[in-house]
């Protein structure tokens, strides 16, 4: 049995998934795609500012 990371990465502003590794349930994937639709702005205006700084 493997054991690793499930991944899913959505594309801005489309909301795709353009990659998805491991066991996630459509209820899932549905609660994560709300996530990024909410947060977006957010996204898009930390980009807009130059990203987030980290020590």
């Amino acid at each position: 049995m493997e054991y690793g990371f499930d991944t899913v990465i959505f594309e801005l502003p489309s909301y795709n998934i353009v990659k998805q590794d491991g066991h996630f349930t459509d209820d899932e994937i549905e609660i994560f795609k709300t996530v990024v639709e909410r947060g977006a702005g957010y996204f898009f205006d930390v980009a807009r500012k130059g990203g987030i700084q980290s020590a």
